[in-house]
């Protein structure tokens, strides 16, 4: 008993008085302590602060940008936009649209590497509203291939609304390959499938296809009076290529007569400066000779040095005379091929209604 008291004593000595609960010393603790957890929870509300920020910011993004996307596609059309063949991998080009009254043109120009259908029935056009309140009216459509120049046009008879339209164009030309091993020479490689855009969202097809969406009202929809229902197909042509394949002829065609009356005018002056060294090295004036390879010396070295340039200048502009002659008259046949092939096309296009509406 003597031993446990003496051990209590000085265990007591050692941990010293104990504190009590309303000293300061404890409240100090406990304020610590509560601050501790206070910081912890603060640092937790922090985090759920900014992951919030973070989620509504981006939620925010992307709903201005959606909205962004249904503004521009309610006030403009898509031009110059690469369209893409879903099985084969053939381009095009969507070129800028034209519209008169009902009437919708909607040009496209094949790229010149790609093994597209030169007839019209090869191809089949289908429409889809984007926006389900704006439906699509009754219409009419031709599909116009200009043989193997590669624009191409569709034509839309209906007054369509001011809203984005969806177009898919089906090209029903086999896809072949060759088989050595078959005496028949072809062989269908159709089956399979490729992926297309359609419908807000990238579809497998068994078919060879290509989408996109135009508003036939946009702002950047030009309206020409020249197009009309009762229009040829040399006049449509006309305004969906042959005038600016024309005009770029004829500035082709300025700019090389402009270039040619250039040198003509260089070489005159090299030829007036030649008559005046001519005089001065005692040569008669209409001399040409070129003596750099001569070994007769001569006291007026700069003189003949500047003599040499001037006819290795002249050289230089009579040879762009024949290269210039020879581009000129390529540039005038092009202008005039170019004229006779819009005549033309009211034998040489081809035309097909086959088209479908989606409900």
């Amino acid at each position: 008993m003597a031993r446990k008291t003496i051990r209590d004593k000085r265990q007591k000595e050692q941990n010293g008085p104990k504190k009590k609960a309303g000293s300061f010393s404890e409240r100090w603790r406990r304020f610590k302590l509560t601050l501790v957890h206070n910081r912890t929870n603060l640092r937790s509300l922090a985090l759920v602060f900014a992951f919030s920020c973070i989620a509504v910011f981006t939620a925010s993004g992307f709903t201005h940008a959606h909205h962004v996307q249904q503004v521009r596609a309610m006030t403009v059309s898509a031009v110059n936009k690469t369209l893409t063949f879903s099985k084969t991998g053939n381009t095009a080009r969507l070129e800028p649209q034209f519209r008169h009254g009902d009437l919708t043109v909607i040009p496209i120009k094949f790229d010149s590497n790609s093994s597209f259908a030169t007839s019209a029935s090869k191809y089949k056009v289908f429409f889809k509203e984007s926006i389900s309140k704006y439906k699509i009216p009754t219409i009419k459509t031709s599909f116009v291939v200009f043989g193997s120049t590669g624009y191409a046009a569709i034509m839309v008879y209906g007054d369509l609304p001011k809203a984005p339209l969806q177009i898919l164009i089906r090209d029903d030309m086999p896809i072949s390959t060759v088989d050595f091993n078959d005496n028949s020479g072809d062989v269908d490689n159709s089956n399979g499938t490729g992926k297309v855009d359609f419908d807000g969202r990238s579809q497998k097809v068994n078919f060879d296809a290509t989408a996109f969406r135009i508003n036939p009202k946009g702002n950047n929809v030009k309206t020409d009076k020249s197009i009309s229902r009762t229009m040829s197909m040399s006049q449509l042509y006309s305004v969906i290529a042959g005038k600016e394949r024309i005009a770029k002829a004829k500035k082709h065609l300025i700019r090389l007569n402009y270039a040619q009356s250039q040198n003509l005018k260089a070489e005159h002056q090299y030829y007036s400066q030649l008559e005046q060294i001519n005089k001065a090295l005692g040569r008669p004036a209409d001399d040409t000779q070129d003596d750099s390879d001569s070994d007769s010396a001569n006291a007026n070295t700069t003189l003949e040095n500047n003599r040499q340039n001037i006819l290795s200048n002249i050289e230089t502009c009579q040879s762009n005379t024949e290269q210039y002659t020879d581009a000129v008259q390529s540039a005038k046949a092009d202008l005039q091929q170019t004229k006779i092939l819009e005549k033309s096309m009211d034998g040489y296009a081809t035309a097909s209604s086959r088209y479908g509406v989606f409900e």
